[in-house]
């Protein structure tokens, strides 16, 4: 048998052999996929790459072999992409064929869980599995806390729902600023953003959240201005709440189960902008390296009102604390992935149901329960959210507790 199946888990194996059902995984996962037998035109630059658990192993264009350059943020760009594609079908270890589509995007035209490479390379693919063996040793034997901080955005608006560009009224730096914007070689600061700094607790972590969302409103005093949360409040402007992970490794299981005891979740939150921003963000498995760890950016603006947020913190702490415990893939069910992608909540209710029922029976659940009950409540009741309400006065009660306390 192939070495590389004994890598893959069954679902990966089973949704990547099936043509048909790769492909609209693929496109339930925000991919752009290829027609049948583009392959074959010539005037098309394809590239294959090798990946290893989100790694690129090795890089071919039109069966050229490619240095992977760090530097050219377009190649780094296709890469992550290429990475993730393989990680939603399901796979570890794979072959990928795709194509530049422009705008940044790739065109995924296959995906092939047999690697059949030569012994350099197969030796390249052995060592990254060790690697990772070894990675996720080190994160299930340590006895600190995971570091967590973020970004999270939202909007500012007039009371008449007229966006105010950000860095009118914030700096671009900072625990609350601007954040850019870029569109083709134009670069705008539309969206404000809090930046609380990282904590390896659930109290000092929401106390940061707090202090940083005081402080973007003691630099906008005025009170004719209103905050807008959410997935995609303003056409065209989706929304994002990234968690920055550090005193943990990158490991696909982890990014795994933050995608299916998080993500999906969360989505049961979300409105029809939900499904309009997952065309091209926050699908699973968006995950950045950094240079203090990792980014986690799937997750929309969360800052929607104090109960959602909290839960949020603390269910980010729980899960890369014990992800080893949390097994559940239900997005690797072409059915359960379909309901994410289509906002389907009753398809979802059960599967979340479950997926709550995991996490109450780790250990570390009792410490955070008084958080997390009523954020999985809430969760379970499909209430969408109101992306059109002032999140700033849901915030307000919250910074006088803060001031007391």
């Amino acid at each position: 048998m192939n070495e590389c199946l004994a890598w893959n888990r069954y679902e990966g194996i089973r949704n990547a052999k099936s043509e048909k059902q790769c492909m609209q995984m693929l496109r339930w996962n925000g991919f752009l996929t290829a027609e049948k037998g583009s392959e074959s035109k010539r005037s098309l630059q394809m590239y294959e790459a090798c990946i290893y658990g989100m790694e690129t192993l090795a890089l071919y264009r039109n069966n050229i072999q490619l240095e992977t350059d760090e530097t050219n943020r377009l190649m780094q760009r296709m890469l992550r992409d290429a990475a993730r594609a393989v990680y939603c079908v399901g796979l570890e270890a794979a072959w990928i064929v795709f194509q530049y589509a422009g705008g940044g995007r790739i065109r995924i035209c296959r995906i092939d869980p047999e690697l059949r490479a030569d012994r350099l390379l197969m030796q390249k693919v052995a060592r990254s599995a060790q690697a990772q063996t070894e990675r996720r040793k080190r994160n299930q034997s340590s006895s600190g806390n995971p570091m967590i901080g973020a970004d999270v955005e939202f909007l500012i608006c007039s009371k008449r729902g007229f966006v105010i560009p950000a860095d009118r009224i914030l700096p671009r730096q900072g625990k609350a600023g601007a954040d850019a914007v870029y569109r083709r070689d134009r670069i705008s600061y539309p969206i404000a953003e809090i930046r609380p700094k990282p904590a390896d607790e659930f109290d000092d972590a929401y106390r940061n959240l707090l202090e940083a969302l005081q402080l973007a409103d003691r630099r906008m005093p005025r009170e004719d201005v209103i905050w807008m949360a959410g997935s995609m409040p303003k056409k065209g402007l989706p929304l994002g709440g990234h968690l920055h992970f550090s005193q943990v490794e990158l490991d696909p299981e982890l990014i795994r189960a933050l995608d299916n005891y998080l993500l999906l979740p969360l989505a049961m939150l979300e409105n029809e902008h939900g499904q309009i921003r997952r065309r091209r963000y926050g699908n699973p498995g968006d995950v950045r390296m950094k240079t203090y760890g990792f980014e986690y950016r799937s997750l929309p603006s969360w800052i929607i009102c104090p109960l959602i947020a909290k839960g949020v913190i603390a269910s980010a702490f729980l899960i890369a604390s014990r992800y080893a415990e949390l097994t559940a893939r239900p997005l690797l069910e072409p059915g359960v992935a379909a309901a994410f992608a289509q906002g389907d909540k009753v398809r979802l209710r059960h599967v979340c149901q479950t997926l709550w029922e995991d996490i109450s029976s780790i250990e570390g659940y009792a410490a955070l329960k008084e958080v997390l009950e009523p954020f999985a409540e809430r969760t379970l009741s499909g209430k969408e959210w109101d992306e059109s309400k002032d999140i700033r006065m849901q915030w307000k009660t919250q910074f006088l507790l803060n001031f007391f306390n």
